[in-house]
Order: structure tokens, then C-alpha cells, then sequence
């Protein structure tokens, strides 16, 4: 992918400054405007922000990210195509998982690791302290990224 060609800097979600690290997952919207997402290089997790832009942008730096998406600076751009409730519910479920499954590997992962360590070589409370640690982890990490409702899925 081509280095991120915009003005040095972006505001997103209010007056907040941020500067990009890459610009990726490019969709046109029902409407014709271009939805990507904007990975800042600001925060410790690179923090994802999605961005609408299109024809009628007024501010200069989504003037300037419209522009570069159609001309494929950023790579391509994925057509609109309208999914089913089912479609949804199976995409949003995938992502969780996604999401569940790289914060498993790396918070989850070696706090298991830990544990079995501790059921060799710990005593009772040192390995029952580990697996509550372990436990933990997960139910916080479920809870980040619960899981969409199957129920409000129809037909």
C-alpha cells in the first residue's frame, strides 16, 4: 500500500489532532460517499476511527482523502452491496471473534500460560490466584467485544 498522502495531520470526533498511520477497508455507502477507516499512529493500540467523505467534503483533509480514494491511493474501493440482516449478523460475529481472538493471544494467552506454570510448580493459592487472573482476562475481553444479538435477526 502507498505511504498515507495527506496534510500532516487529521481531525476526527471533534477538534482532537491526530496523525495517520494508514488508511484502510475503503467502501462506497448507499449514498456514494466513501467510508474507510483512519488507523492513528497516536495512541498504543493504533486506534481505528471510521471516516465518511465524499463529493461535498468541505474540510481540506477530507477534500483531500476523497480525492486519494478515487484515484486508488489507498487502495481499492469496495462497491456498496446491500447484505441481509443475516448477512450482518454473520459479519458483526465474525469481527468479534477477530477482535476476541488477537486480544486472546496477546492478554489473555500468557496469563493461561502463567496458570499451567503455577498447576507444576505453585502451591494451592499461587495456582488458584493464576487461573482467577487467567478467568478475569477473558470475561473482560467478552465484554469489550460482546457478541451481536442473534435474536434480532428476522427471516
Amino acid at each position: 500500500m502507498a505511504a498515507v498522502q495527506l496534510i500532516g495531520t487529521i481531525y476526527l470526533g471533534g477538534s482532537s489532532e491526530h496523525m495517520i498511520k494508514e488508511i484502510k477497508s475503503l467502501r462506497y455507502l448507499r449514498n456514494g460517499d466513501i467510508q474507510l477507516s483512519v488507523i492513528l499512529d497516536d495512541t498504543e493500540d493504533g486506534m481505528v476511527d471510521v471516516y465518511v467523505t465524499g463529493k461535498g467534503d468541505r474540510s481540506p483533509e477530507g477534500k483531500e482523502l476523497y480525492n486519494n480514494a478515487i484515484n486508488n491511493v489507498y487502495g481499492g474501493i469496495e462497491p456498496f452491496i446491500e447484505l441481509t440482516k443475516q448477512e450482518l449478523y454473520e459479519r458483526d460475529l465474525g469481527q468479534c471473534y477477530e477482535k476476541r481472538s488477537e486480544s486472546y493471544g496477546s492478554e489473555s494467552d500468557p496469563l493461561r500460560m502463567e496458570y499451567e506454570y503455577e498447576k507444576e510448580v505453585g502451591t494451592e493459592e499461587s495456582i488458584a490466584e493464576a487461573k482467577q487472573k487467567w478467568i478475569d482476562k477473558v470475561q473482560e475481553i467478552k465484554a469489550r467485544y460482546p457478541k451481536p444479538e442473534a435474536n434480532t435477526i428476522k427471516g
